[in-house]
């Protein structure tokens, strides 16, 4: 009990920022990034287009997903906390597409005691974000940019203790068309938006900053790298690559990647490591990410295309 304390306390101080630091921000759960794709990638994704999971990662994206696709992903993150995402991409005419998404993010539930520590009752601190985004082609004279895609989503941001507090962001992404069949670059700006207020403080969303590129050096393999800024953080980088094996029923893909996020964690930490299983409508992904001393999470996900 005493080790989860310390860890739910950590984790709401990353949350909120109580302390109200310059450069400090809340809603950190929004940098937990939302598929078991991309976690086994080390979160090297804003160049990847498989899926609704682009309207985290690149909005610019998600006009690539072809039909309709829904993708859910849970996360067992460290102790008994867990985080949810689910995306929804569907093209509403040629070149033009739109997305849904949530990302639900759960404390578990946590005793509350008087000052001689006495239990009075509990309460299930969360956070959550609903998105809604729009995605098209870029036509253009410019080989640089035709057939590229731009994207843009407006997220509603909701952080839950006891009171709640609430803020509205937005995410802006763009995509080069793929270069020599081999080659793209992307660039991605995330939450956008207003200062969330808990009681007396005001703090700022993690606003985000990413340059992408990705490139496939044989037609079963590709290779990615994120170059990320934060606003509270020092920079830092996330590589990732992935191997697909056909089979005649399925492809399987094995997935491995660095996140630099978790860089000053103490212990193993930072590299991932994922499986996928890919039939023609049904995906089924799973991703391991070690946190060093503070343990370890689990992701797994279920795409699916109708």
């Amino acid at each position: 009990m005493k080790k989860l304390s310390i860890v739910l306390s950590l984790l709401m101080a990353a949350s909120y920022s109580y302390a109200g630091t310059d450069g400090g921000s809340s809603a950190s759960f929004l940098r937990l990034g939302s598929g078991a794709k991309a976690s086994g990638m080390g979160e090297a994704y804003s160049t990847i287009t498989e899926g609704p999971d682009s309207l985290y990662y690149n909005p610019g994206g998600v006009v690539f997903a072809e039909g309709r696709k829904i993708s859910f992903n849970h996360m067992s993150y460290i102790e008994s906390t867990s985080y949810d995402t689910l995306y929804y991409s569907q093209k509403i005419k040629e070149g033009k597409a739109l997305g849904l998404g949530l990302q639900y993010f759960s404390y578990g539930s946590i005793n509350e005691t008087d000052l001689s520590g006495t239990k009075i009752g509990s309460y299930s601190p969360k956070d959550l974000a609903f998105s809604l985004g729009y995605s098209l082609k870029i036509k253009s004279k410019y080989s640089l940019l035709n057939g590229g895609g731009i994207g843009f989503s407006v997220k509603y941001v909701n952080l839950k203790i006891k009171d709640s507090a609430t803020a509205f962001a937005s995410d802006i992404g763009f995509l080069t068309p793929v270069i020599n069949k081999k080659f793209r670059a992307g660039f991605v700006i995330q939450n956008i938006g207003t200062k969330i207020k808990f009681d007396s403080e005001k703090e700022k969303l993690p606003l985000t900053f990413k340059t992408g590129f990705s490139y496939i050096p044989f037609s079963n393999l590709i290779t990615s790298i994120d170059m990320v800024l934060p606003n509270d953080s020092d920079f830092y980088f996330s590589l990732g690559t992935a191997y697909r094996k056909k089979f005649s029923e399925m492809n399987l893909v094995l997935r491995a990647g660095y996140n630099g996020l978790n860089s000053d964690v103490s212990g193993f930490s930072g590299v991932n490591f994922g499986v996928g299983f890919e039939f023609s409508k049904i995906s089924i992904d799973y991703a391991f990410m070690p946190y060093g001393d503070m343990g370890e999470g689990h992701r797994i996900g279920l795409s699916f295309a109708f």
